[in-house]
């Protein structure tokens, strides 16, 4: 995955629903993902409302993980997500 900007549409496939503790659910679009560090790291956007949410990303015989990016990490994440959106 490359470079991508925000959409307004996504097909079945580019949507997940993210359940948190508690219950909450979140329904997102998968914008694209990237590398930083030899870790990959995924960014997702809210469909409803504004908001996008970065996440490390694991694949494993098949499946997939989302984690939260540890914190030493965090700063050279989003700055590589805001080199591909060409945000300044």
């Amino acid at each position: 995955m490359g470079k991508y900007a925000k959409k307004t549409k996504y097909s079945k496939e580019e949507i997940l629903v993210l359940e948190y503790d508690g219950g909450e659910k979140l329904e997102v679009g998968i914008m694209g993902g990237f590398e930083v560090n030899g870790h990959m790291y995924v960014a997702l956007e809210k469909l409803k409302g504004d908001g996008i949410y970065l996440y490390r990303y694991t694949e494993s015989d098949g499946a997939f993980q989302l984690e939260d990016i540890p914190d030493e990490d965090y700063e050279a994440v989003e700055k590589e997500f805001h080199a591909i959106m060409n945000v300044e």
